[in-house]
Formats: C-alpha cells, structure tokens, sequence
C-alpha cells in the first residue's frame, strides 16, 4: 500500500466518522428537544397540575439539583424524589416548600412555568442546524463526486 492510497483511505474514514458522529449529535440533540419541549412549554404557559414542592435534598454532582415531594393542589397522588426543573426561584434550603406544576415530564417545573422550555428549543435549534450543515455535507460531496 503506497503513501497517497494510505492517505486516502485514512481521509476516507475520517470522512465517514465525521459524518456519523454528526448525525448522531444531530438526532440526539433533536431527541432531547422533542422529548422536553411538550411538557416545559406546556408549563411555562400555565399548563399541567399545580401544586407544591417540599425540598428533600440537594444534589450537586453535576452542577446543583433540587430534589423532593410534589403534592398537586387537587388532592391526587404525590411525586417523590423528583428534580426541580430550572430556574426555581424561592428554593434557598432543604424544607422549603415552593408553588410547582407537574407537565408530565420527568421533573416539575416551578410555580412560574420556568424556563426549561428554552434549553428544549435550543437543543431542537441546534439539533437542526447540525441536521442541516450535515446534508449540505453529502450533498456537496455526492455533486463532487458527479463532475
């Protein structure tokens, strides 16, 4: 195998990694903002079951994380060791009890909707825009290949 042929096939797979680990970050970040943005937006306009959460404990492995008990307004079936979604203002320690709304997501939102809804659009924006530069990609290489 010469050194030009051996460049080639190393540009080659480098090519076609690229491009999985572009698709792959695409769909994930698609995935994400799919998956959150129904029940944040939902949230952040009033929607979903109120109620309060109680503080449990704070957890900061991965930045810091407020977890605890959600109890809806109406009476139903109480949420246990779920996360507070961001921008949860009034939390300052454990035992506190703020307004909260529960939208379905794995985590509730606070009594103002928050602003989770935000990272969702921003996950699905970005998600797009890496889908998009991804197909110019190949396209651009599939019409090189052509001439």
């Amino acid at each position: 195998m010469t050194a030009e042929t051996w460049q080639r096939a190393e540009h080659t797979i480098r090519m076609w990694a690229g491009r999985i680990l572009m698709l792959g970050l695409a769909g994930v970040l698609i995935w994400a903002g799919v998956f959150l943005i129904g029940p944040s937006w939902t949230a952040h306009t009033g929607g979903g079951t109120h109620g309060t959460f109680t503080v449990t404990r704070q957890d900061c492995k991965r930045g810091c994380d407020w977890f605890g008990i959600f109890n809806p307004s109406d009476g139903g079936v109480a949420r246990y060791d779920v996360r507070m979604g961001y921008g949860h203002d009034g939390i300052h320690a454990v035992g506190d009890i703020v307004p909260a709304i529960d939208a379905g997501a794995p985590n509730v939102f606070p009594g103002d909707g928050g602003n989770d809804w935000l990272f969702a659009l921003a996950a699905l924006l970005l998600g797009a825009a890496v889908l998009v530069l991804w197909c110019v990609r190949v396209l651009r290489r599939l019409v090189a290949g052509r001439t």
